[in-house]
């Protein structure tokens, strides 16, 4: 697995012509340069739309931290048996060692092979301009510890790193073994070379007060991270808040990689990836945590957005061929669209692998050779179409291409569509793009799987707030999973792309979720959803089962839970599968795009087969042409839904004529109750709490309409 760094350095006139968004990447690697400080040593960004609003950090101020340095200046000791060269001071054997008073310049050096030491700060502001202020070279574990109602600062003063090759220590505190960082005291952790806390093994937090600092990674354990309790700030400024990085078996059979947050409040403003791990994320019940990355952080780096008059299309050159050309459709309706050429503006080498700025340019990184292409960005269009055309045709046609992308919105969020499948048809995503790399900005990401099983999560992220990788092979040599499960716990996400992004199966079994604000709401090639509350506000689709190839047919299942489901305007959809669309159970309100004039909209649109045999549907707007046999007139109405499971359109279709207006709807003789906020062309309502012979009402006071079930 490639080394992953993303620092920021001096603001130059080079560097800032090369700033650019964050944009959505799976995997790529962070390379990311610039930040701008404050007055009060945050950092800020200036964002184009005005839509996003920045996390500050009020957990500990500039101010207090200095009077941290004055409360605790005196001589710098260190008890126990060590050998002290110049202000050098080095532990070779095991015990417990006591820190105590100021060291402007100075190192503590722990090389003591096979042996547990444990460092107690009591009251200490530990300063080193040449290495890492902490260096455990060799020893079987370290424990640093903050002793009970002590305040501690420890600072790395060295410059930016810039040479990867650097022999020194990668973090203010830099370990070698394994290292638990705990006690009942305060520690700050300065750091302005490249990690903060930085172990090659297992790091462990517990119990203390901890803030973090770094331009690069905030805490890093290469094999394993766990927060097991504390108050823990982690802030990097251009780099993950919290990282692993093997992902290999070790020797005593254990997984390397694993993120473990089991409890605690951990707050962490990151300006890539809030938690990056190489393996898995567990959030257990009892944990507070709560991720900014990118632009919701306040201490990411000001960024020169795109400009928004042009959008960029992006493949691998392998992809290119030079007898095809390209052009995008954009439109409202039918009649209210327009058409642009896209026009090839050449190949270009981008980072792909890990690597390390320095004022030239990356350092040792991996290059992956694109084509891109530019086309004009035409204003007031909501949806758009990408096209394939030879190049020997001249007229752009909704008949006779190459190939096509389906419909979706346009990302105003984004200034690139990098294109992943271009033969029979055209597949991708949006992103961002640099000309000094990509790099990945999502909240929790994972390289195999994400389990929540409680705990209270916040996550707001430029990229997607819950991100996990499949088809990967690791260093395991298994092949990485892309699962995200989430069994309990209360999520408030926002993303400017994916809320909640699962490469293979995505699998809700309990909990509160609330996405409430995202690009497409939940994403998975599988979506399988068995309890939990869940509500979704999306700009495009709201729930989307995607062909994102891992599985062999994409599917959406609904055995229990209730769903509520909103969109944006325009050509998109609340549930979309491009597979089946199942629900043996459960509670469910779909809408479909607003104002939109193209039909295309739907609640609910499928590529395969829906069957609804359990539970409740609900579904305001229109449904997919489809379906509208299928589903609304036999399956809804008819009797092959069996075992009194019936159900009553109103409207229906793509023609839908009875308006139903906004407020609190309930249905006479049932529990049922569903709320919109804005007025929907025709309603599909179908239950098993409906029985056949009765006559039903389904009102808001307002609006009503009254059937009996046949």
């Amino acid at each position: 697995m490639g080394k992953k760094i993303c620092v920021f350095v001096l603001l130059t006139a080079l560097f800032l012509c090369l700033l650019t968004a964050c944009g959505k990447v799976d995997d790529k690697p962070n390379d990311k340069p610039g930040a701008e400080q404050n007055d009060n040593g945050t950092s800020s960004r200036t964002v184009e739309d005005g839509t996003i609003e920045s996390e500050t950090d009020t957990s500990i101020t500039e101010e207090e931290e200095q009077a941290i340095v004055e409360k605790v200046k005196g001589n710098f000791s260190v008890s126990g048996k060590v050998t002290q060269v110049g202000s050098v001071y080095t532990i070779t054997e095991a015990g417990e060692y006591v820190v105590q008073g100021t060291a402007e310049d100075a190192q503590i050096v722990v090389d003591a092979p096979d042996c547990e030491v444990n460092i107690r700060l009591s009251g200490t502001s530990l300063t080193c301009t040449t290495d890492s202020p902490i260096l455990i070279l060799d020893a079987d574990k370290v424990k640093l510890t903050a002793e009970k109602d002590t305040e501690n600062i420890i600072k790395d003063a060295r410059s930016l790193q810039t040479d990867e090759n650097d022999t020194t220590g990668s973090g203010c505190v830099y370990a070698k073994c394994d290292l638990t960082v705990n006690g009942k005291g305060l520690l700050i952790v300065q750091a302005s070379y490249n990690n903060g806390i930085h172990t090659t093994k297992d790091l462990t937090i517990k119990n203390l007060t901890l803030k973090a600092t770094a331009p690069n990674n905030a805490l890093k354990g290469n094999d394993t991270v766990t927060v097991e309790s504390g108050e823990i700030v982690a802030v990097s400024t251009g780099g993950d808040g919290i990282k692993t990085e093997d992902s290999d078996i070790s020797t005593k059979g254990n997984q390397r990689g694993t993120v473990d947050i089991l409890g605690g409040k951990i707050t962490v403003y990151a300006a890539c990836d809030g938690i990056d791990s190489s393996y898995d994320v567990n959030v257990a019940e009892g944990a507070e945590l709560s991720v900014y990355t990118d632009a919701y952080s306040s201490y990411t780096g000001k960024v020169v957005t795109h400009a928004a008059s042009t959008l960029q299309l992006k493949m691998r050159s392998a992809l290119y061929s030079s007898s095809y050309r390209y052009a995008i459709y954009f439109y409202n309706t039918d009649t209210d669209c327009t058409w642009e050429n896209a026009r090839y503006t050449g190949t270009q080498n981008v980072s792909s692998g890990g690597g390390m700025w320095n004022m030239g340019g990356p350092i040792g990184m991996r290059t992956t050779s694109y084509a891109f292409y530019e086309v004009s960005l035409p204003k007031g269009y909501q949806n758009m179409t990408i096209y394939k055309f030879l190049a020997t045709q001249s007229e752009n046609s909704l008949e006779t291409y190459a190939a096509k992308s389906s419909g979706c919105t346009v990302n105003t969020s984004k200034d690139t569509f990098l294109l992943s499948g271009v033969s029979s048809s055209i597949t991708g995503d949006w992103t961002t793009s640099s000309s000094t790399g990509e790099y990945s900005t999502k909240g929790i990401k994972a390289d195999n799987a994400i389990l929540i099983t409680g705990g209270n999560i916040i996550v707001k992220s430029t990229d997607d707030a819950l991100h996990a990788n499949g088809g990967e092979i690791l260093e395991n040599d298994i092949e990485s999973l892309g699962n995200v499960t989430i069994q309990n716990g209360t999520l408030l996400l926002y993303s400017s792309d994916d809320a909640v992004h699962a490469d293979r199966y995505l699998k809700i079994e309990g909990g509160t979720i609330t996405v409430a604000k995202s690009y497409e709401g939940l994403e998975g090639n599988a979506i399988e959803i068995s309890g939990g509350d869940i509500t979704v506000s999306a700009d495009d689709d709201g729930i989307n089962a995607g062909s994102i190839g891992l599985l062999n047919r994409p599917y959406i299942l609904v055995s229990g839970g209730r769903v509520d489901v909103t969109v944006g305007t325009g050509d998109v959809d609340g549930i979309d599968s491009n597979g089946n669309y199942t629900q043996t159970g459960g509670f469910v309100v779909t809408r479909d795009g607003t104002n939109d004039n193209s039909g295309n909209a739907a609640a609910l649109d499928i590529d395969g087969t829906c069957s609804i045999t359990g539970g409740t549907f609900i579904s305001l707007g229109t449904v997919s042409r489809e379906l509208s046999t299928t589903l609304c007139y036999k399956q809804f109405g008819g009797s092959s839904m069996g075992g009194g499971f019936r159900g009553y359109g109103f409207g229906g279709g793509t023609s839908a004529t009875v308006s139903f207006s906004a407020g609190t709807y309930t249905v006479t003789g049932t529990d049922i109750t569903f709320e919109t906020k804005t007025s929907y062309n025709g309603l599909w309502i179908c239950s098993d709490r409906f029985t056949k012979g009765t006559t039903y009402t389904v009102s808001n006071g307002t609006t009503s309409q009254t059937w009996t079930q046949s």
